[in-house]
């Protein structure tokens, strides 16, 4: 029989988010994968608050509001995630969901074949601040994969 202290019964659930910090034109990785955990329940917003609390110097100047959280359709490893060709390669497509990038996937299989041009799933998108872990985060990644990358803005803003 196993026993749960009553700390335990009451800790929320976490979630352990492997991030990786680029520039805001998306040209280089600064830094290391990290990981960081959030509660499974929360939002992007307290994912933002996380990252801004490690209080590396590449957010000195940021807000945690202005960092930009972009999820990967895949998880990669950080070696891929800093090959330059990689990062040119991932166009931001704004707030794409999961349900869209579902869609595109039954587009692209309902055109192939059919000559016309194939549907794409885009590789990466846009996670608001409003929007919640646990839909977007369903599943742990392995140690060292990359499941967000974090954009800096631009100087001055």
């Amino acid at each position: 029989m196993t026993y749960q202290t009553q700390s335990a019964a009451r800790d929320p659930p976490v979630t352990s988010v492997w991030f990786m910090v680029v520039d805001h034109e998306f040209n280089c990785t600064l830094g290391d994968p990290c990981p960081v955990d959030v509660p499974s329940d929360g939002s992007i917003f307290h994912l933002q608050q996380k990252i801004k609390a490690l209080d590396w110097y590449q957010f000195k100047h940021s807000h945690y509001v202005e960092l930009r959280v972009w999820k990967l359709r895949t998880p990669k490893l950080a070696r891929e995630v800093k090959n330059k060709g990689y990062l040119a390669s991932i166009k931001p497509s704004g707030g794409i969901s999961d349900e869209e990038v579902e869609m595109e996937d039954e587009e692209e299989r309902e055109t192939k074949g059919k000559g016309k041009a194939k549907a794409r799933a885009k590789p990466i998108w846009r996670l608001l601040p409003s929007d919640e872990i646990s839909l977007h985060l369903k599943e742990p990644a392995p140690q060292n994969r990359i499941q967000v990358l974090v954009q800096l803005p631009a100087s001055g803003k």
